[in-house]
């Protein structure tokens, strides 16, 4: 099974088991990166916020993560830090196949982050059979 931890002022916390690839996939907000088998990301402090409020709970909604990222200080109103979130949960599906991380496409502003097996490398493109 995958571990999900929270590094954390040196303390590694186990935040969610979703997988059963072997790599652990560890998430440093001091560092603000995410790594797992090898490859590691420097993300943006909210946008890490975001990440680690996916894989911190099931599903998630949107009011959620605006509080998750910005608590009671949302930048420019609530409407304003959505905007801004669905813009961070875009980035991060861009890059979730690098790190085995998949994200539900957000209906009904439901959101979810899982952690699956990392996909093994390809050789090239169109491939001679």
């Amino acid at each position: 099974m995958t571990t999900v931890r929270v590094v954390s002022y040196g303390t590694m916390l186990n935040l969610a088991r979703r997988s059963e690839n072997t790599a652990d996939l560890l998430v440093d907000p001091a560092l603000s990166t995410v790594a797992r088998d090898g490859v590691a990301l420097k993300l943006p402090r909210n946008q890490l916020s975001t990440l680690i409020a996916l894989l911190g709970r099931r599903v998630v909604d949107m009011d959620q993560l605006v509080e998750a990222v910005y608590g009671d200080a949302a930048d420019g109103g609530p409407l304003t830090a959505q905007s801004v979130i669905s813009g961070y949960l875009l980035s991060l599906r861009s890059f979730g196949p690098l790190i085995g991380v998949e994200f539900s496409d957000g209906r009904n502003r439901k959101y979810e982050a899982r952690v699956v097996p990392l996909s093994p490398p390809t050789e090239g493109v169109g491939g001679h059979g």
